[in-house]
Order: structure tokens, then C-alpha cells, then sequence
């Protein structure tokens, strides 16, 4: 045991020079953050990652969507951050990147208003019931989480705890100003997601600019995979790559399809939400319905 752990350490550690060195082509220009989204997560975080990508003036981390970087339990190095992530950044882009693990941490809230005071927060809202859920299926289905609701929220209580919108909505807007945080819906990415992209432009300060029809229909939705074991190894196998700074390559195993291959394929039926599952999340999160209830109404249907 104690063998394969030196082992892993220093494959991640060589690991980790041979990404500083393949991301020093140049030195990054960029030292500032203009935005982040900060979740939660199973809230259509994903696809506004590749909505603001098609924009030629914004930037977003190369070769991934989330970096961890300001809920890590390590302390950040900003410089080896923007290095590793927007060495390919241009001066004149918004610069941002999507964490939707970073909603409910108070350490990536603290790190990212003490680093980049006048930074913008956007905040994309969905029914609490259905979030949580969507996230318990999304932790059995990477291999993290026992397949039953109540045994997973005991060992994981971040399950419940990442969409508590009455406290976390306002701590975002206490620590940074309502007016620079930036309420989104779920619902919105069907109903009018073209605009509703167009409202993220104008916010961050960049041109409003049409999307692409093909990015409107391409939003997540709960998976199951065929074979659990080969979920959860694939899972672990990615973590490890991008903790040692691999991202390329993790990237790149999803571009030539593997990523279904491990993590599709199975019986979402066998996950569907029961009514009673649904009477109990309704309960755990009252405080949370009547928040987004209260929201909804006072920006007229969903329109921030």
C-alpha cells in the first residue's frame, strides 16, 4: 500500500512538471478574473461553458471547464494559475471560468473577493428538489455515492447542502453587491436560451452576440452507466490526470468518445424520482423553494 502511494505521488508530481512545461509557450498576460459562475453544480453550468465559448471576447480555462482552484484545501498560486489556465488568454477578452463547486464553499467565495473585489458572480437557479436529485444521480453514476437517496445524503451531505439558495444567494450578494451578481434560471436554457446567453454577454461586458442554434438543443441531462466499477475507475482515473495538471488529456478521451462509453448506457428508470423521495427533498429544502419562488416574482417570470 504504502508502495502504490509513493507511487502515485510522484507520477502525479512528474506528471504535474511535464503539464508546467507544455503550458510555457508563452508567459500569460492575463492576471485578473472579470467573472466566474459559480453554480451550483446541476444547473446547466456546463452548457453556458460552451455558450461563452463561442464569444471572441471572452476566455475560459484551456482543455477544461472547472479548475477547483479556489475550493482546493491547498493554498493558490495565482501566477502558476494563470499560467496553467489562459497562457493563451488575449488582453481585450473577459476573463472568467465556471465553478459550480465554488456556490456553496465559504473558501472559494472568501478567495475569489479577496483576490478580485470587483469581480462578477453569476448564480444559475433551479428547482432545489430536481437539482439535488440530479446531483445524487450524478454522484452514483460517477461512482462516488451508494444508489439510495437517504444513505448518500448521510455520507455526502453536500448533496443537500450545495443548493441551500436561501443562504448561499445571499452570502454572494452580501460579499460582492447585488449588483454584481447575476441570477440565471434552469428553465431559461429552453424557454429562451439564445437570450438568455445575450443577458450574460451584457453583464460581463462583452457585445452581445447570437448563439449558434446547434449549442441551444445541447444540455445536460442525468446518465446512468452500464457497468458501475468501470464508472467509478474511470472517474478516479480522471481525477487523477487533472490533479496532476493533465487536463489535455482527460479532454481528449472525450473528445474521441470515451466518456459515454463509461458513463452511459444504463437504466435511468432504476434512478427516477419517487414521490416519496420528492416529499422528503421538499421538506429538506422549504426554505429554498420559497427563495426561488420569491425571485422568480420579483424579476417577472425568470428574466434577470
Amino acid at each position: 500500500m504504502r508502495l502504490a502511494a509513493r507511487w502515485r505521488q510522484q507520477s502525479r508530481s512528474t506528471l504535474k512538471r511535464i503539464s508546467l512545461i507544455l503550458n510555457l509557450k508563452r508567459c500569460p498576460m492575463i492576471n485578473r478574473l472579470d467573472f466566474v459562475v459559480v453554480g451550483p453544480q446541476r444547473t446547466g453550468s456546463s452548457w453556458l461553458d460552451r455558450a461563452l465559448r463561442t464569444h471572441p471576447k471572452v476566455a475560459l480555462p484551456a482543455f477544461t471547464k472547472e479548475t477547483f482552484a479556489f475550493d482546493s484545501e491547498t493554498e493558490i498560486d495565482l501566477h502558476t494559475y494563470f499560467q496553467r489556465y489562459f497562457s493563451n488568454a488575449e488582453s481585450g477578452q473577459k476573463v472568467g471560468e465556471i465553478g459550480p463547486t465554488y456556490f456553496h464553499n465559504p473558501r472559494a467565495r472568501d478567495r475569489l473577493r479577496t483576490n478580485f473585489p470587483d469581480l462578477k458572480i453569476i448564480i444559475l437557479l433551479r428547482d432545489p428538489v430536481e437539482r439535488t436529485y440530479s446531483l445524487f444521480r450524478h454522484e452514483v453514476a460517477k461512482g462516488r455515492s451508494p444508489d439510495d437517496l437517504f444513505r448518500a445524503i448521510e455520507q455526502n451531505p453536500e448533496i443537500v447542502e450545495s443548493g441551500r439558495y436561501a443562504k448561499h444567494v445571499v452570502d454572494w450578494q452580501r460579499d460582492f453587491g447585488n449588483d454584481r451578481v447575476q441570477l440565471l434560471w434552469f428553465d431559461d436554457i429552453e424557454a429562451r436560451g439564445a437570450q438568455m446567453v445575450m443577458d450574460v454577454h451584457e453583464f460581463i461586458g462583452v457585445s452581445r452576440r447570437q448563439l449558434n442554434p446547434e449549442i441551444l438543443d445541447k444540455y445536460g441531462s442525468g446518465v446512468v452507466p452500464r457497468f458501475q466499477l468501470l464508472a467509478t475507475m474511470a472517474a478516479r482515473t480522471a481525477r487523477f490526470f487533472r490533479s496532476a495538471g493533465m487536463d489535455r488529456v482527460v479532454e481528449g478521451a472525450k473528445r474521441i468518445g470515451l466518456k459515454p462509453l463509461f458513463f452511459q448506457g444504463g437504466d435511468t428508470s432504476k434512478l427516477a424520482l419517487s414521490q416519496a423521495h420528492r416529499e422528503y427533498l421538499e421538506q429538506v429544502h422549504a426554505d429554498d423553494i420559497r427563495f426561488i419562488l420569491e425571485q422568480k416574482r420579483t424579476f417577472h417570470g425568470g428574466k434577470s
